[in-house]
């Protein structure tokens, strides 16, 4: 779901995914899978997002969904195996950027740690680029809201589970080593502490 205030955003979205455990048995059984089925998941355990993650696989559990969660302290690594393609679900940490920011981490900025798998959408890059020539603010939003729609609705691609403010302040010259930038929105330090 795109975040209030971002280009895109339609409150209707925070309807979408009401938590209905007999519809989610349904869709199941609609689609083969009324035993359940495995995969392997990836998470960090950076801001906590394994809490969130051991949360969503507990309630999977409850559909017979067996998630084997694998829980990850060094991002760096972390990002390597994902984008090995060792996990077919991987949860993590997203800032808040622009829509058009988004989008090259998520659905057409080719793979990454966001879209391992590369998977790209001629209707979903059609939205997109139609929003980045977009004159007016209600179009753009308009193009946006369909890029997002079709790839979090209609192809089910991925999905939010959570929204909580963060801001990252450092200083550049105390601080070296950090990199920010849409494919690492999450700040990954580690430190040693000097004698005083």
């Amino acid at each position: 779901m795109i975040i209030g205030q971002q280009d895109g955003y339609k409150a209707i979205e925070t309807r979408i995914y009401q938590y209905n455990m007999n519809r989610a048995k349904q869709l199941l059984r609609k689609a083969g899978y009324e035993k359940g089925f495995s995969f392997n998941m990836s998470v960090p355990t950076a801001n906590n997002t394994h809490l969130a993650a051991q949360a969503v696989v507990a309630s999977w559990a409850q559909l017979g969904i067996k998630a084997n969660l694998t829980t990850y302290t060094d991002l760096g690594q972390l990002t390597k195996d994902i984008l090995a393609k060792k996990y077919a679900v991987s949860v993590f940490n997203y800032g808040s950027l622009p829509t058009i920011i988004q989008s090259a981490s998520f659905l057409n900025g080719g793979a990454t740690q966001f879209n391992a798998f590369n998977v790209i959408d001629d209707q979903v890059n059609a939205s997109l680029a139609a929003g980045a020539a977009a004159s007016s603010d209600k179009a753009k939003n308009e193009a946006y809201y369909q890029a997002w729609h079709r790839a979090q609705v209609d192809l089910a691609w991925f999905t939010s589970i959570y929204l909580r403010d963060q801001v990252t302040i450092y200083n550049q010259k105390k601080i070296t080593g950090v990199f920010v930038n849409t494919k690492n929105p999450a700040v990954d330090l580690a430190w040693t502490v000097a004698s005083v």
